[in-house]
This record gives structure tokens, C-alpha cells and sequence, in this order.
């Protein structure tokens, strides 16, 4: 175990979103309506709950999303999620990114909050955004 004695080991990252991502994050901005939050970087256990239902499996369901992350959770005016945004680039293609998003996928339907997968491009048509948005009929 590592001693806390002494100074901790800590620095503050430059930056909390890739190029990428921050990109997008200026156009879904642009796209969506006001009442709508963006929220970069959730993890999955924030939002989404491991139920009563799970018994003693509790820990190992917890621990299949624990350390997953969704790019981004929309929140309406409250703040109750209703749509987990990812910007699948080309780390997508890979086995393990692919498995990693199967247990996303998996989760979130189960917890009846929709998922919208948007792919990575070098720019993005706000109005297409919006459009795509609205199509998806959020609770």
C-alpha cells in the first residue's frame, strides 16, 4: 500500500475533453434546446443504480459499469438523465472498446435510458444534429 506521507503524487490535467470531443461539445450545444444539460465525462454508476432485484450479485453487477464512463449524459431541466451521448471514433473498431460498449448498451436498456451513437467526424452539421435529436422522442 502507498504511504501518504509526503506529498501526493497528483497533478491537474490540462484538458478534461479530447479535441474531439470538445468539438462536439460546442455543436451538441448549439443543437440542442436550452432546457436541455450536457454533462461530459459521467460515469456510468452515477447514472444508472444497481436495483434490490440483484441480491447477492449486487457488487458484481455494480462492478460491470463501475469503471465505465459515458462521453456524454444529457439531463433535462432537472437534471434526471434521458440520453447518454457517445462519439464512437475509430478506437470503436477495437474488440475490447466493442465489449466495453456492449456492457454500455446492455446497462442502459436495461435502465430504459436511451443511448445516442454519434460517429466521430472532423465537423459536425448542427441542424443534422438537432434534427437526429428530436427524432429520438426522449421520456
Amino acid at each position: 500500500m502507498a504511504t501518504t506521507d509526503g506529498p501526493w503524487p497528483y497533478h491537474r490535467k490540462d484538458w478534461l475533453l479530447s479535441r474531439t470531443e470538445y468539438s462536439f461539445f460546442h455543436v451538441l450545444r448549439q443543437s440542442l434546446p436550452p432546457a436541455f444539460h450536457i454533462c461530459p465525462k459521467v460515469r456510468l454508476g452515477d447514472a444508472l443504480y444497481v436495483g434490490k432485484g440483484a441480491g447477492k450479485d449486487f457488487r458484481s453487477w455494480r462492478n460491470r459499469i463501475d469503471r465505465n464512463h459515458l462521453d456524454f449524459l444529457i439531463g433535462d431541466e432537472r437534471m434526471r438523465p434521458v440520453l447518454a451521448v457517445e462519439l464512437d471514433d475509430t478506437s470503436h473498431q477495437r474488440s475490447s472498446t466493442q465489449k466495453r460498449d456492449e456492457v454500455k448498451d446492455k446497462a442502459l436498456s436495461a435502465a430504459d435510458l436511451p443511448i445516442w451513437r454519434v460517429k466521430a467526424r472532423r465537423s459536425y452539421n448542427p441542424a443534422e444534429l438537432t434534427a437526429e435529436f428530436e427524432s429520438l422522442r426522449l421520456k
